[in-house]
């Protein structure tokens, strides 16, 4: 050990500084085509990756894995371009709303909510089968976590609204899409507040919707939330 202490954790190969303290439950190689990890306690850095060589990255413990996540994000946007930036936008969109419930900032949680919104606006204007399970539904789970049922219902009430059923059978991202935000609306309404929230009946409604067109790919669980949503 160092004589005043543990040594700080290294710069990462994304650009990320922690700070002295932080600590990691296991490492990341940095190859792309490797992507191997292992939760295992690392004694010295820098360490190589144990099935490729190359130098890896720490897999830090929380708080620092969520400000690392965000740099990593932005790294990912600046160096590539294609599907890969626009996987790398969405994530970091959400990482900016988390980010703001983390420390209670209602106005940063606005602006994030908004260029969510704007964002999966626009890819459902271009295509009608375009799924916003990975772009909308953080932004609800998130928000659930956090306690935001407010902020849950508005976010969970766009994703409703941009939602089909029709199609379902034929198409994985209609069905994929239709499932988890029929799981998410039981959800919002079985948490404490969430069936006497003032959206709660708009919500019921959303889901019914979708679960028309959508009812006989549901599994028996999202079909008994469907029976109870109906019923209420």
């Amino acid at each position: 050990m160092p004589l005043f202490g543990p040594r700080p954790l290294p710069l990462t190969s994304y650009g990320y500084q922690p700070p002295r303290g932080a600590t990691a439950r296991g490492w990341r190689c940095t190859n792309d085509e490797c992507g191997t990890g292992e939760r295992e306690p690392v004694s010295r850095w820098p360490f190589r990756c144990r099935r490729c060589g190359w130098p890896a990255d720490p897999d830090f413990d929380q708080p620092w894995a969520h400000e690392a996540l965000g740099v990593e994000l932005a790294a990912e946007i600046r160096g590539h371009t294609g599907a890969r930036a626009v996987v790398a936008q969405d994530r970091l969109l959400n990482w900016q709303l988390k980010d703001a419930l983390l420390r209670s900032d209602a106005a940063a949680a606005a602006a994030a909510r908004n260029a969510i919104r704007r964002l999966a606006a626009a890819r459902q204007r271009e295509d009608r089968s375009w799924n916003p399970v990975f772009l909308v539904g953080p932004a609800v789970w998130d928000a659930l976590t956090a306690g935001d049922l407010a902020g849950a219902a508005e976010d969970l009430c766009f994703w409703l609204e941009i939602s089909v059923g029709e199609g379902a059978a034929e198409s994985n991202s209609v069905r994929h899409n239709a499932r988890t935000v029929i799981d998410t609306g039981a959800k919002f309404l079985a948490a404490p507040g969430g069936a006497a929230h003032p959206r709660a009946a708009e919500i019921r409604t959303g889901c019914l919707r979708v679960a028309e067109g959508a009812f006989a790919v549901l599994n028996p669980d999202q079909q008994a939330a469907i029976m109870r949503m109906a019923r209420a």
